[in-house]
């Protein structure tokens, strides 16, 4: 082993000390940095290939959305064409009188209640595209009959659903109850 002078061995390891506090400041201050900014990076880009993945699955699925996009616009044409005009109130309380009649049921009152107008969005920014106008019947009927009534006015052509139907006994007569029923039709707003 050569022996080196003191100065010698001090001045390289002053050196060496030197150039390991300059490796330390390179990792620490430029290199440590370097790398998180390359995992971000490499996160960013993961993210937006998953993104362009799902963008090329829908691309390649356009023609089927498209058809179904058609699909769903003939069924709301169809339901459209079923509501009546907002107008047509009248004629729709003169259905429901039909429909009482024809199941024995005695309508005493009808009435429509405050209009309803409902929107497609929750957001509101939207048109409405159909109004719900509740009406208010009171009649007189058996259980039978009553059954027969509400299962026409629900299944018939126009859009109704029973909202809330309240029956009472009648002691004038014991086998005709006293019935309060309110109905909520449907009807297509104008210009939707």
């Amino acid at each position: 082993m050569i022996k080196l002078p003191k100065q010698q061995v001090q001045t390289m390891a002053l050196f060496g000390l030197f150039g390991a506090l300059g490796f330390y400041v390179y990792v620490q201050y430029l290199f440590a940095p370097m790398s998180r900014d390359a995992k971000s990076v490499e996160q960013q880009v993961r993210g937006l290939r998953e993104r362009l993945r799902s963008l090329e699955a829908a691309t390649a699925n356009e023609a089927a959305l498209q058809a179904q996009y058609r699909q769903v616009e003939q069924v709301v044409g169809a339901l459209r064409t079923a509501m009546p005009d907002e107008g047509e109130l009248p004629s729709v309380i003169e259905l429901v009188s039909a429909l009482a009649e024809k199941s024995d049921v005695k309508i005493q009152t009808v009435f429509p209640q405050r209009t309803v107008a409902v929107s497609e969005s929750s957001t509101g920014r939207e048109a409405p595209v159909y109004k719900e106008v509740p009406i208010q019947i009171d009649a007189l009927a058996g259980f039978h009959e009553l059954g027969t009534f509400l299962s026409l006015v629900e299944m018939g052509e126009k859009p109704m659903q029973v909202m809330s139907l309240r029956i009472s006994a009648n002691p004038k007569e014991p086998r005709r109850h006293q019935v309060n029923l309110l109905v909520r039709a449907y009807f297509a707003v104008a210009g939707s």
